[in-house]
């Protein structure tokens, strides 16, 4: 109650209720102190802040009447009501910030079966509209297929508004453009390739390191679809990691309401390396770990 009285209040004289996660404690900052750079910087150096927006509008804490939907419909990190529903001795990293769950269906598109790419990537790009990375609005299929084919000469005869299939390195690419990146800049997704699924395990502290230091969803191409990667939970005890995956190829209604509807349809679920090796069917796997966007000058955004 108090933060939904704190963020009405502050809605009408210009302030902003902000919980960075490295401090114990909410800030109470006015728009002119977090309206600049040099005055995000200097709160940053202050606070001993990490280089990533956190003091800025759109990281601002929202009261209990804050919907979990978006005005089209689509949720708001659906993965939330199973971030700690895990093992009691168990080491937990999940994406940073908020993103919008699109999934197939949406917008009266009927992309059942199309592998789930172009939804994932409408995912992505959402984290990046949301936290204040890019002002890009999310892309339609169309966008996607218009970008690989203008950047990307593999692409140049791809059939706009075609069903065509899309993979994980593709994603990527059309990701990267779609936020402003360029294809050489030092700031692309990091791609892993994984001959067999089930040695997933071998790259959890790399999985680990990118949710602490970049924050964003993770891109996984599996066999012949596309899924999500939010969050990786691994056993104190015995090493082994679990995965929570957000699947685009959920084709249902969203219940805004009921996270436990939401999650008995597996659309959202924790996963095993052993699953998602059952998913390859014996092909190889890729994750691509999209990075914070840069400016111009090569400094963090913040």
């Amino acid at each position: 109650k108090v933060m939904a009285d704190t963020q009405r209040w502050g809605q009408c004289v210009g302030y902003y209720l902000l919980q960075p996660l490295v401090l114990s404690h909410p800030l109470i900052l006015g728009g002119p102190q977090i309206d600049t750079r040099e005055r995000r910087l200097l709160l940053h150096r202050i606070w001993r802040l990490p280089m990533y927006p956190c003091v800025t509008k759109e990281a601002a804490l929202r009261g209990e009447g804050e919907s979990r939907v978006t005005d089209e419909g689509r949720l708001i990190n659906p993965h939330r009501a199973l971030i700690h529903k895990t093992q009691r001795y168990t080491h937990v990293r999940s994406v940073r910030g908020s993103y919008e769950y699109h999934h197939c269906g949406h917008g009266g598109v009927a992309d059942i079966g199309w592998g789930g790419c172009y939804r994932a990537v409408m995912t992505i790009v959402s984290w990046y509209t949301r936290q204040g990375y890019t002002t890009q609005a999310v892309p339609s299929h169309s966008d996607i297929q218009r970008v690989l084919r203008a950047r990307e000469p593999a692409h140049r005869q791809l059939a706009i508004g075609s069903t065509t299939w899309l993979g994980c390195v593709e994603g990527s690419c059309a990701l990267e453009w779609l936020v402003g990146k360029e294809k050489d800049d030092d700031d692309k997704s990091v791609l892993l390739f994984i001959q067999d699924a089930t040695d997933l395990g071998s790259y959890s502290q790399q999985i680990r390191q990118h949710f602490v230091a970049q924050g964003t969803p993770i891109l996984v191409g599996v066999g012949s679809l596309t899924l999500i990667l939010v969050a990786t939970a691994t056993d104190t005890h015995t090493g082994e990691s679990s995965y929570l995956v957000v699947d685009p190829q959920y084709a249902g209604p969203d219940h805004h309401d009921d996270a436990a509807t939401l999650t008995a349809s597996e659309c959202v679920a924790w996963r095993s390396a052993e699953w998602l090796g059952e998913i390859a069917g014996g092909r190889f796997m890729c994750l691509a770990l999209p990075q914070m966007i840069r400016d111009q000058q090569g400094r963090a955004i913040i």
